[in-house]
């Protein structure tokens, strides 16, 4: 099901990804310049955003898994 009804203009559906992917391409320096720097930090790990060792972060995130993991097995 689609958005808009592009048959009512004498469109196929497939020519609808063409249309919105040309849009997206012509509009793509402007969203650059503007709404896709918005978050953007660069590079930066969680070590760095939390101001911590990297240990410290690896340590508890391979704990986590380990017990997800472990309470999906015992799931069944």
């Amino acid at each position: 099901m689609s958005f808009f009804n592009y048959e009512k203009i004498g469109l196929s559906v497939d020519w609808q990804w063409v249309l919105i992917t040309g849009l997206f391409a012509a509009l793509y320096p402007r969203l650059e310049k503007g709404i896709l720097k918005v978050g953007d930090y660069g590079d930066i790990t969680m070590p760095e955003l939390l101001k911590v060792n990297g240990w410290a972060v690896v340590i508890p995130v391979t704990a986590g898994i380990v017990l997800f993991l472990a309470w999906l097995e015992s799931l069944g």
